[in-house]
């Protein structure tokens, strides 16, 4: 097939300096060479949302450092527009990116073994989405603990987009869930997702939870810290397990002397980035795969926002860092 182009001109978004509120990013004219490289796909994309991980890699603070100036966008999906792998990959199919692509851009060259096949059906915005949330949330639902069907799970942050997929996973795996918010107005989304009960983040929080829930659940999952984790913890079954893979609070945990010693707690955490890198690709094709399947058949999808062309991403940026959103802010160039 052939892979052959002109120059490319496409446009990207580029990190120059680390910089508090993405003041260091810039949309920058790029040229992609006339033939795509050995062993790598052309990828015209499609969408790409702005994560909290994405803001704070470009302000310097996330788990690693980017060499400078580095494009940007740990996720998204695109169709294959040139190919070096047509058996896998023939012009026309749709993929999305299990490593950091730089997917804030028009196109992007990427080596075929940094991309995995999307279902024909599947929906553009919500496929951009599925890298790094629906897979955490899976993780935090079946790494941790053996689970009976029809068990409780308890988790903060629930309407979050992690949060989100939370509830819907547990759905399909039998699992109930026990979802914490910070504020009143969130029960009828959340219910409408499959949520099983809602609860207020406050100082009553663990005899409401036994109240509906008849006994302690054994896992946690928290994406906040501080006293909300304190609270969740306080909910837990003795040698029960609390997964942290979120600081929103940006506060520590703090854990009394008696959770470790008599009630025997668990403490652990997550970094999908980590999991992934230590997955075959077997693995991650098969994991995948199924989280796909959910969402090209409706059970499983995150909310958005509002979406922007890369012009606009002064916008975009300065939107997706607001705490009050209706969703995920993505590109769609």
């Amino acid at each position: 097939m052939d892979n052959s182009y002109s120059m490319l001109e496409t446009q990207q978004l580029v990190v120059n300096e680390l910089l508090p509120d993405a003041k260091g990013v810039n949309l920058e004219q790029t040229t992609l060479p006339d033939t795509v490289p050995n062993d790598c796909l052309r990828v015209k994309i499609l969408a790409s949302p702005i994560n909290p991980a994405d803001l704070n890699y470009v302000a310097g603070t996330y788990g690693d450092t980017p060499e400078l100036p580095a494009p940007v966008g740990m996720e998204g999906c695109g169709e294959v527009v040139s190919t070096t792998d047509a058996e896998n990959f023939p012009e026309g199919s749709k993929v999305f990116f299990t490593d950091r692509a730089g997917s804030w851009a028009e196109y992007v060259d990427v080596p075929s073994s940094a991309v995995l096949p999307l279902p024909e059906n599947i929906d553009p915005l919500q496929a951009a989405l599925l890298k790094v949330n629906p897979m955490t949330a899976l993780r935090l639902l079946k790494d941790f603990v053996t689970l009976e069907p029809g068990s409780w799970v308890i988790q903060n942050a629930a309407n979050s987009s992690v949060g989100e997929c939370v509830i819907q996973i547990a759905k399909q795996l039998g699992l109930r869930t026990a979802n914490v918010v910070r504020r009143e107005g969130l029960e009828e989304s959340l219910t409408a997702l499959g949520a099983d009960a809602v609860f207020i983040d406050d100082a009553e929080l663990k005899s409401k939870v036994l109240e509906v829930t008849g006994s302690q659940p054994a896992l946690g999952l928290n994406a906040v810290g501080g006293d909300s984790a304190l609270r969740m913890m306080d909910t837990l079954a003795p040698r029960g397990t609390m997964v942290t893979y979120g600081a929103m609070s940006r506060m520590s945990l703090k854990v009394p002397n008696s959770f470790l010693i008599f009630k025997q707690l668990r403490l652990d955490g997550f970094w999908v980035t980590k999991w992934i890198a230590a997955q075959s690709s077997e693995t991650l094709a098969t994991e995948y795969a199924q989280l796909a399947e959910w969402i090209a058949q409706g059970v499983l999808r995150s909310s958005i926002d509002t979406t922007y062309p890369l012009q606009d991403f002064r916008a975009a940026l300065d939107h997706a860092a607001q705490d009050k959103r209706a969703g995920k802010i993505l590109f769609t160039p």
